[in-house]
């Protein structure tokens, strides 16, 4: 739903512009939330923005190799009189295919705090870079 401004004729409002041609809430806009995926020598990461979602609301599985996080915010009821409605969060689901053998799927964790998921994937041992060997010459 998209409320019209009173403006005065001639006088664009400017910040309106701005954010309307910016995509800075993809929860709101209907694409999938935004995502960080991070990799280090023991885990990947990955980093999910969902503000205004309760843990309850989501949904974290794996199915063939593949981590599925998905979101389903409750109905919103708004009381009183809005001239504006701009916060709408939508339903979401996003896929990643699982690096084959090298995660610890048992393992997976996750937690939500101030509207960011967290999911750590631990990697099987045998998936970590070794440490270089030193080979002596004869």
């Amino acid at each position: 739903m998209k409320v019209k401004r009173h403006m005065p004729i001639g006088f664009p409002n400017l910040v309106d512009e701005i954010f309307t041609s910016l995509d800075f809430s993809p929860v709101t806009s209907g694409k999938h939330p935004a995502i960080n995926i991070t990799e280090n020598t023991d885990e990947y990461g990955i980093e999910l923005v969902a503000p205004g979602l309760s843990k309850d609301q989501f949904s974290l599985k794996v199915e063939n190799d593949h981590v599925v996080i998905s979101g389903k915010p409750s109905e919103q009821k708004l009381e009183g009189k809005y001239t504006t409605v701009e916060f709408k969060p939508m339903a979401f689901e996003r896929s990643f295919a699982l690096p084959k053998g090298k995660i610890k799927e048992d393992a997976i964790k996750a937690a939500y705090q101030n509207g960011i998921l967290k999911v750590v994937l631990p990697k099987r041992e045998e998936a970590k870079p070794k440490s270089p060997m030193q080979i002596e010459i004869a």
